[in-house]
């Protein structure tokens, strides 16, 4: 019989053993209960609580679950006065995530405990919120740069699959500019607009150019320019009192065109450029204190030119040549141009 009693207290001290391990909360929190509830108290001052989030990336989704617990507990503690404005001690448990859909789902728990002591001051609870600050702004840091990294493999495979080797450089695209002179030569052709008095003409002109370069070999600009000539001489008339003979000319052409570069642009070589050009000229005369001449047109036409790229790149020198003949118009009309240039992005 006292056998019999010591076997049976034997077997009743494992069974209160055993309760009290089911009963505590250390085996409460093992258990992982985020699947069916959000958050439970543990004892009275434990707190289990659980996060939830669904992104596009695991990383991201247990940033988002560990956020979510986190506010789970804020929500709770904040109407609790055995909460409210106590430190809390955060021991941190199970996290799990499924994929479904390229989406990830994860839970998370946390373990949380309440101090006695109470919380910080402002100017402490100030410096905590400056390290949340900064850790939220590197952690956001850190996922952008992850998603464009992403983005940038995704374009680098779909180039791959579709043969997509960038034959041009992106760096081959540029907008530039150019500013430079153009000398002018006016050869009068017909009476009827010009004189014969006339016998020729040059102008310095100056001139400003935007230019967008497709590749290194192709472009399309915009080019302005202006210039005038003077001249006067005084005569003599011992009769008639001394006056001046005048000859005055004015001008400006608008262009667009195109620009070839068969050595390319950051080459030394040839090139040659067409397009469109609307040119403007005024020409007045006056000789023995007489208008003869009062010409003035406006002239749209196209344009062939030829040149020359001396390449220092960043930095384009460019010349360029071209001749016009219209004898309705009055003139033979040459150009020589000389530009100097360099990206602006």
């Amino acid at each position: 019989m006292i056998i019999g009693r010591k076997v049976l207290t034997y077997k009743t001290g494992y069974v209160f053993i055993f309760f009290l391990m089911l009963s505590s909360p250390l085996s409460q929190a093992n258990e992982w209960v985020c699947d069916s509830i959000a958050s439970s108290k543990l004892g009275e001052k434990t707190y289990l609580v659980c996060g939830v989030a669904i992104a596009n990336t695991e990383t991201k989704s247990r940033m988002l679950a560990l956020k979510s617990a986190y506010k789970e507990f804020d929500e709770i503690c904040g109407r609790s006065r055995s909460c409210r404005g106590f430190e809390t001690d955060v021991n941190p448990k199970r996290n799990e995530c499924t994929k479904k859909n390229n989406r990830y789902r994860c839970l998370r728990s946390l373990i949380i405990t309440v101090l006695n002591d109470k919380t910080q001051d402002s100017s402490d609870a100030l410096a905590s919120l400056d390290e949340e600050l900064s850790r939220t702004e590197r952690e956001y840091q850190e996922l952008r740069e992850l998603e464009m990294k992403r983005r940038r493999i995704k374009e680098l495979e779909w180039r791959m699959e579709n043969n997509k080797y960038e034959h041009e450089k992106e760096s081959d695209r540029h907008l530039s500019i150019y500013i430079g002179f153009q000398q002018t030569n006016w050869k009068p052709t017909n009476e009827e607009f010009v004189t014969d008095d006339i016998d020729g003409i040059n102008i310095m002109n100056q001139s400003i150019k935007l230019q967008y370069d497709w590749s290194d070999r192709l472009a399309a600009y915009l080019n302005y320019t202006k210039g005038d000539y003077k001249e006067s001489e005084e005569i003599e008339d011992r009769y008639d009192g001394n006056y001046n003979d005048r000859v005055s000319v004015e001008q400006d052409s608008k262009e667009i065109g195109i620009s070839v570069y068969p050595h390319g642009k950051k080459n030394s070589g040839a090139n040659l450029g067409l397009g469109l050009s609307y040119f403007n000229y005024d020409i007045s005369e006056e000789y023995q204190r007489e208008e003869i001449t009062n010409a003035s047109a406006d002239i749209v036409r196209p344009f062939i030119k030829a040149g020359w790229t001396f390449g220092w790149y960043p930095v384009i020198i460019e010349g360029s040549w071209q001749l016009y003949t219209n004898n309705k118009d009055g003139f033979t009309y040459s150009s020589i141009g000389l530009y100097i240039g360099t990206p602006i992005y």
